[in-house]
């Protein structure tokens, strides 16, 4: 009795052309590599158990929790840099790509930070230096006594301050930013 139920329902499935192995999701297959050469990338498993060493292959299951980290016992003081794998796309072949950061991704914020600010500063800077110029030259008198009173030689030096402080302060934010980045993962369906 129990073998005829089985053979009917292997009927059914087979009728309706579907199957238990068919039905689930099979993981992406993953194409793992680093562009930066030299750099010991591995991919765990959640648990943290080692998979693979990049450049390598490996299915990864959607929110599997897999994440690659930089391996480098050779230099202990280097910053051990670990990426979480974005979840899988709902295509079957994926290409990704990782590349190592540098720096403290927060000096890296800081730095836009300093950008921003230091740029800002120096337009106002040059903003307060035309302006006192143009009035210098637009209302000047040539009256002595009126010079010696006269608050645009003083706005003249606050704005050359200002753009020279800006500027020091916006490259040393440029500086920052270059030299201080996360690491990233670059992922790129492959076509099956």
């Amino acid at each position: 009795m129990v073998s005829l139920a089985n053979a009917s329902v292997g009927l059914v499935v087979f009728l309706c052309g579907c199957s238990a192995t068919t039905s689930a999701h099979q993981p992406a297959l993953y194409e793992l590599s680093s562009a930066d050469v030299g750099v010991p990338w591995h991919l765990h498993a959640r648990d943290g158990e080692l998979v693979c060493e990049l450049p390598c292959d490996a299915r990864v299951a959607e929110r599997s929790g897999d994440y690659v980290v930089v391996h480098d016992d050779a230099e202990p003081l280097r910053k051990p840099w670990r990426l979480d794998l974005p979840s899988s796309p709902t295509a079957e072949h994926v290409l990704l790509v990782t590349h190592v950061g540098k720096g403290s991704p927060a000096l890296g914020t800081l730095g836009a930070v300093a950008t921003f600010g230091g740029s800002t500063v120096a337009f106002a800077g040059i903003g307060i230096g035309l302006v006192t110029l143009f009035q210098f030259f637009v209302g000047s008198t040539g009256d002595n006594t009126q010079m010696q009173n006269d608050p645009r030689p003083t706005w003249l030096g606050v704005g050359a301050i200002m753009t020279g402080v800006g500027a020091l302060l916006a490259v040393t934010g440029l500086y920052l930013i270059d030299h201080n980045k996360a690491a990233t993962i670059q992922l790129h369906v492959l076509p099956r």
